[in-house]
């Protein structure tokens, strides 16, 4: 977790998001906290992953809230199944892409922080956008020049 002064965190809607093809869930707290993971799997249909119960995994892009996981039917898939999707997702490996994106948006956090500006998912993806364009390293993000 991050922890930022609670004055920069703005009270919204949702303060759970996935951020739009950067595969990162960000919990931003009231009281400054920061909690980053990788993105957990959508429900998708049984054919990508092949397995029985019609329960499975599709990519992990796109939809910019959390929460709205829905089955092919339409309907919202059953506690199991999501509860089967969290347990496969903790016992899988980070891949070292996955780990990067990660770390940019702790890292664009922490800028944020340093230059005392809002912490909103809008916020966060800019910076994120913005080191990608000036073709920063992550470990170089932090570094005032």
């Amino acid at each position: 977790a991050v922890q930022v002064p609670p004055g920069l965190v703005r009270r919204m809607r949702q303060h759970m998001c996935t951020l739009a093809d950067i595969g990162v869930d960000v919990l931003i707290g009231c009281n400054g906290g920061i909690w980053i993971q990788r993105a957990m799997p959508k429900v998708g249909d049984s054919a990508s992953n092949g397995g029985p119960g019609g329960a499975s995994v599709a990519g992990s892009g796109g939809s910019s809230s959390a929460g709205g996981a829905v089955d092919e039917d339409g309907a919202a898939p059953l506690a199991e199944t999501l509860q089967r999707i969290r347990q496969k997702h903790a016992a899988t490996a980070v891949m070292p892409d996955e780990r990067e994106n990660t770390v940019r948006v702790r890292n664009s956090v922490e800028c944020l922080r340093l230059v005392h500006c809002f912490v909103t998912p809008d916020t966060i993806r800019l910076v994120y956008d913005e080191s990608l364009r000036l073709g920063l390293k992550v470990g170089d993000m932090m570094r005032p020049e």
